[in-house]
């Protein structure tokens, strides 16, 4: 519990800009693997929260944001991946 950290970063984004993005990239293959790697990662997140290992589940949400951020380039920003990038510092 102590190596998690959520943040509110005020910013605004309107998903439907992704989203079109994410399905423009489908056919794309690295693309593709990487939403079928998110829909993998996301149980597996499930079953870690569900054991409360909430070191695994820490890993596994970095992994799934990096095959997420295969996803589209609209995913994140550089004010996020500098929040990451900090917090990934500290813990």
């Amino acid at each position: 519990e102590y190596n998690l950290i959520m943040c509110y970063t005020g910013g605004v984004h309107v998903s439907a800009n992704i989203i079109d993005d994410q399905v423009k990239n489908y056919k794309k293959q690295d693309s593709f693997k990487a939403m079928c790697e998110v829909k993998a990662l996301a149980y597996a997140m499930k079953d870690e929260l569900l054991k409360g290992n909430l070191n695994a589940f820490g890993k596994l949400l970095d992994y799934s944001w990096n095959s997420k951020k295969r996803m589209s380039n609209k995913i994140t920003n550089t004010e996020m991946l500098y929040i990451i990038r900090l917090s990934k510092k500290v813990l």
